[in-house]
């Protein structure tokens, strides 16, 4: 038997009987959080193909002891400061080429949620606004197998709260979570799938398109990239209502937002929540502390870049992906001078659907250097103005 197909064997099991434990009140801990782990064993076994990332994923388990133990034993400020440094290395260390080239076609599946989610734990125990939490709580929070591979981003306040407290009324959660993953599979294997042959489409012609080609590949991927991702986040949220647990949204119609700004409060919700309340208010308030009020506009303008920077490593270490921060930065600042100019002198808003096209447009411009090298980005971007 494939090793994929005996992952999604497992999985699949497992869930059932996870399930079959949460429906019927079996409130044992410890079991739930076993068979969190072995569900995500399977999931980790379907999505790479090899045994090797069951190694992996005992890496992050122990990391996973490790923090815990850190935040709810130690209860040392100075302690988790030191293993927040510490998770920023091996994060850093996983993104880098070498790391890619000795493991070999394996990824380490999830390492990148994983990594926001220990790093959420560490920040709100050394800010003193983590309660107590349990290892089979903080297991369940960290492995479940509905968030392993793509979010969203929960906060362990509300898993706790979510662990602790099934809904009363099973089959509204049955309903809602099993439309939910027929609405993702739609947007995946219909939307999605489409959009990305209209990209391999243009990507198969030789030397560059003509213009209005490249014009409609990149409105091609634009929508690809945004029902691919909704896809998996909608699959997730289902699958957490099946298994008794309301996951975060992590969509409100992004595209249909008529500012940069109420775009990334639309766009993967919670990474933009997690990067908004550890990124941009510790650097903005860091900078106000020392250099004060006056220097407000660059405090924002530096707080935006570094926000934005950190959430394009996060994706990878690529030029392409810094250069997407950097638009996505200077966008937002942007947008608030231009709020702040308009309220000074009585401007008129921009109607509605200009503001939407604009957006759009500039976030469809940010793809481009989100989905290649640099060099051909560039090249691309020149080329749909006629430019060879």
């Amino acid at each position: 038997m494939p090793i994929a197909t005996l992952g999604w064997l497992v999985a699949g099991l497992t869930c059932l009987l996870l399930a079959i434990v949460l429906w019927h009140r079996f409130t044992q801990p410890k079991l739930q959080a076993l068979l969190i782990l072995v569900a995500s064993a399977g999931v980790t076994l379907a999505v790479s193909g090899t045994l090797w990332s069951l190694v992996l994923l005992g890496g992050a388990i122990i990391l996973a002891g490790l923090t815990w133990w850190i935040i709810v034993r130690s209860r040392s400020r100075s302690a988790n400061s030191v293993w927040i440094a510490v998770l920023l290395f091996i994060f850093v260390l996983t993104k880098l080429p070498f790391s890619a080239h000795y493991l070999g076609p394996t990824v380490w599946i999830g390492i990148s949620y994983l990594f926001l989610r220990l790093m959420h734990m560490t920040l709100e125990a050394r800010q003193g606004r983590l309660e107590d939490v349990t290892l089979s709580q903080m297991v369940v929070y960290l492995f479940h197998p509905a968030t392993l591979v793509a979010g969203p981003i929960d906060r362990i306040q509300h898993s706790v709260q979510e662990q602790s407290n099934l809904p009363p009324i099973p089959n509204q959660y049955f309903n809602e979570g099993f439309w939910r993953i027929f609405t993702g599979l739609i947007k995946k294997f219909i939307l999605a799938n489409t959009f990305y042959g209209l990209t391999l489409a243009f990507d198969a012609i030789h030397g560059l398109p003509p213009v209005s080609g490249t014009w409609i590949w990149l409105f091609a991927y634009s929508f690809y990239i945004y029902f691919d991702f909704a896809a998996y986040s909608d699959v997730a949220i289902g699958a957490g209502l099946l298994l008794g647990m309301r996951l975060p949204e992590n969509f409100a119609n992004p595209y249909f937002q008529s500012t940069i700004t109420q775009f990334w409060q639309a766009w993967h919700i919670t990474l933009s929540t997690w990067l908004r309340d550890y990124v941009f208010f510790p650097t903005s308030r860091s900078l106000l502390r020392r250099f004060g009020n006056r220097f407000s506009p660059l405090i924002l303008l530096i707080s935006h870049l570094v926000t934005m920077i950190t959430s394009g490593l996060w994706h990878g270490f690529q030029l392409g992906l810094i250069v997407w921060g950097l638009w996505h930065g200077l966008g937002l600042y942007a947008h608030n001078r231009w709020t702040i100019l308009r309220r000074r002198y009585h401007l008129p808003p921009m109607p509605t659907v200009v503001g939407i096209a604009m957006t759009y447009i500039f976030v469809s411009f940010g793809w481009i250097f989100f989905s290649m090298s640099f060099t051909h980005a560039f090249h691309i971007l020149v080329h749909l103005f006629g430019f060879n």
